[in-house]
């Protein structure tokens, strides 16, 4: 706090914004330094100028290293005006998870803002340009990384297939689960949801369950050649979609601040990024059970109940361990 400076050269010196493939010299302007709690907003860029305006406040007692927030102002002066850059770090605390680091780039260069959303350290150079298919993609990646990183929502999906006795009930199903964590993605994010402690824990615990429902319609299948593809099927696939649904909004609202421009179109790239994750899964293992299933029964029946299986024993310890964190959150 005595001589914030050094912080504000560290990203100057970590940061490298270049055009044309030719890397701009930054000045640092301006050093702010918080404790976690008391970080003032950042969202716009109307809170960040008034962070930069505000004299640095005094804290005591001192923070420690993991409980700060550092606000840099880095001028980086150009000949022209600028509209296509790239940027890239050359920090590296080699630290573990580091991979998952998370990078929200809010770019004002041109009459309307763009949002790109990158995970990782920025070791290798991103491109940023006045595209808005270039942001909106950076958020269809994010939608897809995050079902496919997402194990519950994998299984889900994986045991929602194997049910499927025909294309037409896979489709029923497919097209529930779209329309139910649609909704609840947008709700959820803009926190048209409870806010208690316990709701969070209690959504993950439905998505266990969930998984455990859809292994058993599964395995009842491989005896039964009828199914819901109606109205009937319809409406469960949706009922569970809701809640998948609210376990991808309380990760996007982590990621992307509500007061944000262009948000709708950041949401709807998300939401077609785990579209696209979804169908993903289904390419790949529809063809292989239907093809399986035709080959030789027996086979086929050995995976599903294998997959099945598998799938109620992991999501019930999911489900113990969850239903433990909704009682310990009360």
């Amino acid at each position: 706090l005595a001589d914030a400076l050094p912080l504000g050269q560290l990203a100057a010196d970590g940061h490298i914004i270049s055009v044309n493939g030719k890397a701009l010299q930054p000045l640092v302007q301006s050093v702010r330094v918080h404790t976690g709690e008391l970080q003032p907003p950042f969202s716009t860029l109307t809170e960040a100028q008034a962070v930069f305006k505000q004299e640095q406040r005094a804290h005591s007692p001192a923070p420690f290293v993991g409980d700060t927030v550092v606000d840099v102002k880095l001028h980086y002066p150009a000949a022209d005006k600028i509209r296509n850059y790239s940027i890239s770090s050359l920090l590296n605390p080699e630290l573990p998870g580091q991979e998952d680091t998370a990078n929200l780039i809010l770019d004002y260069t041109g009459e309307d803002q763009r949002i790109y959303r990158i995970t990782g350290l920025l070791d290798q150079p991103v491109e940023i340009s006045r595209s808005g298919w270039a942001a909106s993609l950076t958020f269809v990646y994010e939608g897809i990384k995050h079902i496919l990183a997402g194990y519950d929502h994998v299984l889900y999906v994986i045991c929602l297939v194997m049910g499927a006795v025909t294309l037409a009930g896979l489709a029923f199903r497919i097209t529930g689960f779209t329309i139910g964590h649609s909704v609840t993605l947008t709700l959820g994010y803009f926190g048209f949801v409870p806010k208690a402690e316990w709701f969070i824990p209690a959504v993950e615990t439905g998505i266990a369950l969930s998984i455990i429902y859809a292994a058993v319609v599964a395995l009842v299948q491989l005896n039964n050649k009828s199914q819901l593809t109606g109205s009937g099927g319809i409406v469960v696939t949706i009922a569970i979609g809701l809640l998948h649904g609210l376990g991808f909004s309380f990760v996007l609202r982590e990621i992307l601040g509500l007061q944000t421009a262009n948000i709708w179109a950041s949401l709807l790239s998300f939401n077609i990024g785990v579209e696209v994750g979804q169908l993903c899964i289904v390419l790949v293992l529809w063809p292989i059970l239907f093809l399986l299933a035709k080959v030789n029964r027996s086979w086929y029946r050995a995976l599903v109940w294998s997959l099945g299986v598998f799938s109620i024993a992991l999501a019930s310890i999911w489900a113990g361990q969850r239903i433990v964190a909704v009682f310990s959150s009360f």
